[in-house]
Protein backbone atom coordinates (compact mmCIF):
# COMPACT_ATOMS: atom_id res chain seq x y z
CA UNK A 1 0.00 0.00 0.00
CA UNK A 2 1.38 3.72 -0.74
CA UNK A 3 0.53 6.37 1.73
CA UNK A 4 0.72 9.41 0.35
CA UNK A 5 1.49 12.77 2.71
CA UNK A 6 1.95 16.37 1.03
CA UNK A 7 4.09 16.80 4.34
CA UNK A 8 5.55 14.98 7.22
CA UNK A 9 7.61 15.18 10.23
CA UNK A 10 10.84 13.21 11.41
CA UNK A 11 9.38 12.70 13.87
CA UNK A 12 5.81 10.92 12.95
CA UNK A 13 7.80 8.85 10.19
CA UNK A 14 10.49 7.83 13.52
CA UNK A 15 6.99 6.82 15.53
CA UNK A 16 6.18 4.66 12.24
CA UNK A 17 9.74 2.98 12.78
CA UNK A 18 9.92 3.82 9.17
CA UNK A 19 13.45 3.55 6.98
CA UNK A 20 14.32 4.56 3.59
CA UNK A 21 15.82 1.88 1.06
CA UNK A 22 18.46 2.10 -1.11
CA UNK A 23 17.59 3.01 -4.58
CA UNK A 24 14.34 4.78 -3.98
CA UNK A 25 13.52 8.57 -4.45
CA UNK A 26 14.46 10.61 -1.10
CA UNK A 27 10.90 11.32 0.29
CA UNK A 28 10.17 7.53 0.09
CA UNK A 29 9.93 5.32 3.59
CA UNK A 30 9.18 2.10 4.21
CA UNK A 31 7.52 0.34 7.10
CA UNK A 32 7.82 -3.12 7.99
CA UNK A 33 8.17 -5.85 5.05
CA UNK A 34 5.55 -7.65 6.58
CA UNK A 35 3.34 -4.20 6.16
CA UNK A 36 4.10 -4.27 2.85
CA UNK A 37 3.77 -0.13 3.07
CA UNK A 38 4.93 2.58 2.36
CA UNK A 39 4.80 6.53 3.14
CA UNK A 40 5.75 9.10 0.40
CA UNK A 41 6.47 12.78 1.51
CA UNK A 42 5.10 14.26 -1.42
CA UNK A 43 7.68 18.07 0.46
CA UNK A 44 10.94 15.54 0.03
CA UNK A 45 10.44 13.83 -3.39
CA UNK A 46 13.12 15.68 -5.75
CA UNK A 47 12.23 17.66 -8.24
CA UNK A 48 12.85 15.80 -11.45
CA UNK A 49 10.06 14.90 -14.40
CA UNK A 50 9.15 11.70 -12.83
CA UNK A 51 7.88 12.96 -9.74
CA UNK A 52 5.37 15.83 -11.20
CA UNK A 53 1.98 13.77 -10.69
CA UNK A 54 3.05 13.22 -7.15
CA UNK A 55 4.32 16.61 -6.80
CA UNK A 56 0.81 18.24 -7.77
CA UNK A 57 -1.04 16.56 -4.64
CA UNK A 58 1.52 18.73 -2.59
CA UNK A 59 1.05 22.13 -0.98
CA UNK A 60 1.84 25.52 -1.28
CA UNK A 61 4.86 26.44 -3.48
CA UNK A 62 5.55 22.73 -3.81
CA UNK A 63 2.49 22.52 -6.19
CA UNK A 64 2.70 26.01 -7.94
CA UNK A 65 5.86 24.55 -9.16
CA UNK A 66 4.68 21.47 -10.22
CA UNK A 67 2.00 23.44 -12.05
CA UNK A 68 4.17 25.86 -14.08
CA UNK A 69 6.26 22.41 -14.60
CA UNK A 70 2.76 20.62 -15.91
CA UNK A 71 2.07 23.69 -18.14
CA UNK A 72 5.32 24.00 -19.51
CA UNK A 73 5.78 20.35 -20.90
CA UNK A 74 2.10 20.77 -22.11
CA UNK A 75 2.82 23.88 -24.07
CA UNK A 76 6.01 21.27 -25.29
CA UNK A 77 4.47 18.69 -26.72
CA UNK A 78 2.30 19.67 -29.77
CA UNK A 79 0.50 16.59 -30.33
CA UNK A 80 -0.96 16.13 -26.69
CA UNK A 81 -4.51 16.26 -25.40
CA UNK A 82 -3.99 19.92 -24.07
CA UNK A 83 -7.84 19.57 -22.39
CA UNK A 84 -6.56 16.82 -19.86
CA UNK A 85 -3.59 18.84 -19.02
CA UNK A 86 -5.30 21.94 -19.05
CA UNK A 87 -7.55 21.13 -17.02
CA UNK A 88 -6.04 19.83 -14.25
CA UNK A 89 -3.60 22.55 -14.18
CA UNK A 90 -6.43 25.13 -14.10
CA UNK A 91 -8.48 23.03 -11.10
CA UNK A 92 -5.22 22.81 -9.24
CA UNK A 93 -4.13 26.65 -9.68
CA UNK A 94 -7.69 27.82 -8.57
CA UNK A 95 -7.46 25.24 -5.92
CA UNK A 96 -4.11 27.39 -4.72
CA UNK A 97 -5.70 30.28 -4.92
CA UNK A 98 -8.25 29.37 -2.43
CA UNK A 99 -5.60 27.77 -0.07
CA UNK A 100 -3.69 31.10 -0.05
CA UNK A 101 -6.46 33.59 1.03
Amino acid sequence: MWVLTPTVSETRLSSFGTMQKEGWLSGVYFLADALRTAIVAIHQLPQIPETLWLRLLGRGNLQSQAIIELQTIKSSIPKSNPGISLQLARKLESKSRIRSR
